[in-house]
Formats: structure tokens, sequence, C-alpha cells
């Protein structure tokens, strides 16, 4: 007679024991109907081959257990990574701040040089009459949106009322042209008067002027070292 509770404590020792359980029945029933043909040997035998099947199931569950904490470890990473992304991204966006406003100073220093010589320059280049001051504004539309406009003044032109809208830059590319003509439509839908459009910058790359040529030619580029040299005609011109 088989000892199936003595199968069931020894299984019990390696696996589950819903799996120890399971598996003593198994033998039961087969020891019950094998007994008669099946000799002690071979009976045996099949002890054994159940005994491993035992332990190839208990390194399956060890190894099932060993997945699952590296699936714990590999969520934890990539929470850390995320924690680190997150991270990253304040910093970055922190310094596009810190940049934006270093080079919004850079564009007001250069405006302020020249505010003062504009009404003159416009006459020459344009035969523009500005009334009152050329400054730095903002206009706001009735949608409640806004434009900050760098160089913004008013005058007359053969008569005509007209608006000089201009942007400053240290140095201008094609984005900031392309920016630049956006900002001029809306500004024009806006007052429904002719825009003088000007741009002020320190550096030009020959490509990026060429492009303006090509495709904005009503657009007025002024380098700051010529508007210093005019500045210093004006002023010698003034003391004589």
């Amino acid at each position: 007679m088989i000892n199936t509770l003595k199968i069931f404590d020894e299984l019990s020792q390696t696996i589950d024991a819903s799996a120890a359980k399971k598996i003593t029945e198994v033998i039961g029933m087969v020891y019950e109907e094998l007994q008669n043909i099946v000799s002690k040997d071979e009976f045996h035998e099949l002890k054994e081959v159940v005994k491993e099947l035992a332990e190839a199931q208990k390194r399956t569950e060890a190894r099932l257990g060993e997945l699952a904490e590296a699936q714990k470890e590999l969520a934890e990473a990539q929470k850390e990574t995320e924690k680190e992304l997150k991270t990253l991204t304040i910093t970055v966006k922190n310094m596009q701040k810190e940049l934006g406003g270093i080079s919004n100073t850079i564009g007001y220093e250069l405006e302020d040089r020249f505010y003062h010589i504009f009404p003159q320059v416009l006459k020459e280049d344009f035969n523009i009459e500005v009334k009152g001051e050329v400054e730095r504004r903002f206009i706001v539309y009735p949608s409640g949106a806004d434009d900050e406009i760098n160089i913004y003044g008013q005058g007359l032109l053969n008569g005509e009322e007209v608006y000089i809208i201009g942007e400053s830059k240290a140095q201008l590319g094609k984005g900031d042209i392309k920016d630049f003509t956006h900002l001029l439509k809306r500004v024009k839908e806006h007052l429904g008067k002719k825009i003088i459009p000007l741009l002020l910058c320190y550096l030009i790359h020959p490509k990026v002027e060429s492009f303006i040529q090509k495709e904005y030619p009503e657009i007025k580029v002024y380098r700051s070292y010529e508007l210093s040299r005019r500045a210093r005609k004006y002023s010698n011109s003034e003391s004589k």
C-alpha cells in the first residue's frame, strides 16, 4: 500500500501545498491502477520522475520570483529615470528663461542706444515726419492678447499716416524674420494703416540678408555700427 500522506509531506517541503496535494492524488490514482501490473522497481522510477518534476517546478517558481524581483527593480529604475528627466526638463526651462532674459536685455540696450536718432534716420531714409516719440510699447488686441513692439512710432509719409514697427536682435536668423513677418501681419490687421517695418541688429549673416532682400524687400535692416556712425554725424552737425 502506498503512503500518500508521506508523499504529500515530502512534496510539501519543496513545492506549494496545493500542487503537492494534486500530485499526491495523481500518484494514488496511478498506484491503484498499476499496482497489479507495475513492478516495485518501475514504481520507484515513477516516484523519481515525479520528484524530478517537483524539483523542476520548484526551480521554475524560483526563476519566476527572480523575474518578479527584476521587474520590480526595473520599475524603480524607470521611476528614478522619469524623476531625473523631470528635473532636467525644469532645468532646461529655467535656462531658456534665463537666456531669454539675457536676449531681451541685449535687445533693450540696442534699442535704447538709437531711439533718439530714429526721427532723423526715418526722415533721411523714408521722408517720414515722425510724430511724437519712437519708443518701446505693447499693442493689446481686442481678444486680450498682446505683442511687445521693440521699436514703435507714428508719422506722416507724403501726408499719409504710417506706423513704424521694428524688432531688435543681437544676431538675426531666418526664424527671427519669419516671426517678425507674422507680427507685422497681426499689427497691420489691428491698426489698419501702412506699416514701415524695421530690423535692428549687431550682426546678420549674408545668407539671411539675401533672404530678406529676396523674400521681404520692404523690411529695412539697420546694423548697430551703421546707426552709431549716423548718431556721431548728427551729433557733430548739432555741435557746429
